[in-house]
């Protein structure tokens, strides 16, 4: 005995489903801009920014369950929690490149003498 499901629902569903698509897409986008950027900070010999990133064909349109806007939904989580961390090895990186330029500053001949 299953009862229909009333449009508003479907609709509502439908709604869920393509805001979470677009969710996805926005976080595949910040994982590129994060994957150049870390190019840009600790090139990788051999490699072209963006090399590794192979773009997903988006789902065939289908009958929506919420299940599947939830599923799409925690993958996206996954990206952005990846984003975050290789953010943080970034930002690593920046701060060991910050720290050298100071220590090479401070070996220059005639800098200790302006103290």
């Amino acid at each position: 005995m299953n009862k229909p499901v009333p449009d508003d629902t479907k609709v509502s569903v439908a709604r869920l489903c393509t805001a979470a698509e677009k969710l996805l897409q926005e976080t595949e986008r910040l994982r590129r801009d994060v994957s150049g950027l870390n190019q840009r900070v600790q090139p990788i010999e051999h490699s072209v920014p963006g090399e590794d990133w192979v773009e997903q064909t988006p789902p065939e349109r289908r009958v929506w369950r919420a299940v599947d806007a939830l599923n799409i939904i925690m993958e996206a989580r996954t990206n952005i929690l990846n984003c975050e961390h290789q953010l943080s090895a970034i930002r690593a990186r920046i701060d060991t490149i910050e720290r050298d330029a100071i220590s090479r500053e401070e070996m220059k001949p005639g800098s200790r003498d302006s103290s």
